[in-house]
C-alpha cells in the first residue's frame, strides 16, 4: 500500500513536471557495464585473446578504454605495443571466447531504473560502441518495451566513436532532442567524456573496477554505484527540465592587467537574448595547492601574513602555476620551495574554483603521502612564511574552530577528512 501510494505521488509530480515543460526527454544508456552485467567477461574475452597474440594487459587498461569500438581499441593496443594486428581476427577471437564464457546478462536494478523513466513518460534509448548484429534482440528479451530500438545509436552509425561526442549528438539528432533535454547514464569515462562534450547530463553508475575520481574526472554530473542504487532517485533527474543555457560573449575589454590583477569587462549575449553589457570576470593563473603529510603522518602546515585580511594564520603550501608548467610540476616546485619537503606518492584531490561566476581560474589540490625534509626554503621576497608539522588531530581541531580562512584550502582538507575519518 505504501509502494502504491509512491507510485501515485511519483506520477503526479511527473506530469507536473511535463506540463511546466520541466520534464527530460531522453535517456541515453550506454550497453555494457549499465544495461548488460558483461564487462568482467569482455575483460577476461580481450585479456585472453590479446594475450594469444603475445600481449599482456592489465584489466584496468580494458575498463579506462571501455567504450571504443572494438577496432579502435585493437588499433590502439597496436599502436601501443608496435604491432601491426589484424583487428578483424582478434575481434573475433574476443567474440568467441565472451560467448564461451556464458554472454552477457542484465544489469541488477536496470529494470527497475527503465520503468520510472517510463512512469515519467521519457524515452530511452541506447548508444553503445558494439557492433553485434543481434544486440536489438538481446535488449529486448531483458528488457521488454521499455527500449527505443529504432533510435539506437551503434558502431556502424558513426566514423568516430566514444570518447569523441559524435555517438551520443547523433542519439539526439535521430530522436530530435535538445541536449539540455537529455540525460546520459554511462559506467565508463570515455562515454562519459562523450556525453559530456554533447551536452547532456551525465549520471556515471560505477559498476567496474575503476574509483569514482576517474570517472569524475571524465566530466560526471553525479556518480551512483549501482543502478539499484540509482533507481528510487532517477525520477528527481527527470524533473530537472533543460539544463541551464550557455552565455555567448559579444565582446570584450581590460580595465586593468597586472601580474596579480586582471579585470575584463565582457559584454554577455544571454540565452534568452537579454545583454548585459558590463559582465566583469578576475582573471589569474591557474593556482596549485598541496596536503603534504611526512612519513611520521604529520601535516605539513605554513604560518604566514595575509595582508587582505591583515592577519596571520595556518595554509597548507600553495602557489600559482608558471607558465610550461604541468600542475603536479607547479605543486612540487611549491612545496620544495615554501617548506623544504619533496618526495612521497602524489595525487589529485580535486579541482576547484574560488567564485565560478567571476574568476577565470581553477585550483588543483593534491595530497602528497610521505614526504621528507631535504632543504632550506627559496622564498620570494614578499614571502614570510613559517613551517609547522601539525598532527591529523590539531589540523581537524583548526577546520573545526574556523581557523583556517582559505577556503580554496579547507575544501580539500574536508575532503581529506571525509574520505580519511579520524579515529579515537
Amino acid at each position: 500500500m505504501v509502494q502504491h501510494s509512491g507510485n501515485v505521488m511519483l506520477n503526479f509530480f511527473c506530469i507536473f513536471a511535463y506540463m511546466q515543460g520541466n520534464l527530460k526527454q531522453l535517456v541515453m544508456f550506454d550497453m555494457d557495464g549499465v544495461l548488460l552485467d558483461s564487462m568482467p567477461k569482455h575483460s577476461i574475452a580481450w585479456t585472453q585473446a590479446l594475450k594469444e597474440q603475445g600481449i599482456d594487459i592489465e584489466p584496468d587498461f580494458i575498463y579506462l578504454n571501455e567504450g571504443r569500438t572494438g577496432k579502435d581499441l585493437i588499433e590502439l593496443i597496436g599502436k601501443h605495443t608496435d604491432r601491426n594486428l589484424d583487428w578483424t581476427s582478434v575481434y573475433q577471437r574476443k567474440t568467441e571466447i565472451f560467448k564461451q564464457l556464458g554472454g552477457a546478462c542484465p544489469m541488477a536494478g536496470t529494470l527497475d531504473v527503465l520503468k520510472e523513466i517510463r512512469k515519467c513518460g521519457a524515452r530511452s534509448t541506447v548508444v553503445t560502441g558494439s557492433g553485434h548484429s543481434n544486440l536489438k534482440e538481446i535488449l529486448e528479451g531483458f528488457y521488454p518495451s521499455l527500449l527505443d530500438h529504432e533510435n539506437m545509436v551503434t558502431a556502424y552509425d558513426t566514423e568516430r566513436g566514444k570518447p569523441y561526442p559524435d555517438p551520443y549528438l547523433e542519439g539526439l539528432r535521430k530522436t530530435g532532442t535538445p541536449a539540455g533535454k537529455a540525460i546520459v547514464i554511462e559506467n565508463a569515462p570515455l562515454g562519459i567524456q562523450a556525453a559530456h562534450g554533447a551536452g547532456c547530463f551525465v549520471i556515471a553508475v560505477n559498476t567496474g573496477i575503476l574509483p569514482d575520481s576517474v570517472l569524475w574526472n571524465a566530466g560526471a554530473d553525479i556518480v551512483f554505484h549501482s543502478m539499484a542504487e540509482l533507481a528510487p532517485a532517477i525520477h528527481r533527474f527527470l524533473q530537472t527540465g533543460s539544463e541551464p543555457g550557455l552565455w555567448k560573449t559579444k565582446s570584450s575589454g581590460y580595465l586593468i592587467k597586472r601580474p596579480w590583477l586582471t579585470a575584463r569587462k565582457d559584454h554577455v549575449v544571454l540565452p534568452d537574448g537579454h545583454e548585459n553589457p558590463e559582465h566583469w570576470v578576475i582573471e589569474y593563473s591557474d593556482w596549485v595547492n598541496v596536503i603534504a603529510i611526512t612519513t611520521d603522518g604529520e601535516f605539513v602546515f605554513e604560518r604566514q601574513y595575509r595582508h587582505g585580511l591583515g592577519i596571520v594564520e595556518y595554509e597548507i603550501c600553495a602557489g600559482v602555476i608558471e607558465e610550461g608548467e604541468t600542475p603536479i610540476e607547479a605543486a612540487k616546485r611549491e612545496l620544495l620551495e615554501e617548506t623544504g619537503y619533496c618526495g612521497g606518492e602524489w595525487s589529485l584531490e580535486m579541482v576547484t574554483c574560488q567564485n565560478p561566476s567571476v574568476c577565470s581560474n581553477l585550483t588543483y589540490c593534491f595530497i602528497a603521502r610521505g614526504v621528507e625534509f631535504a632543504s632550506g626554503q627559496n622564498l620570494d621576497y614578499t614571502e614570510d612564511i613559517s613551517v609547522h608539522l601539525l598532527s591529523a588531530k590539531e589540523v581537524h581541531s583548526l577546520l573545526k574552530a574556523d581557523k583556517l580562512k582559505q577556503a580554496l584550502m579547507t575544501a580539500p582538507l574536508w575532503k581529506y577528512f571525509a574520505e580519511n575519518p579520524l579515529t579515537e
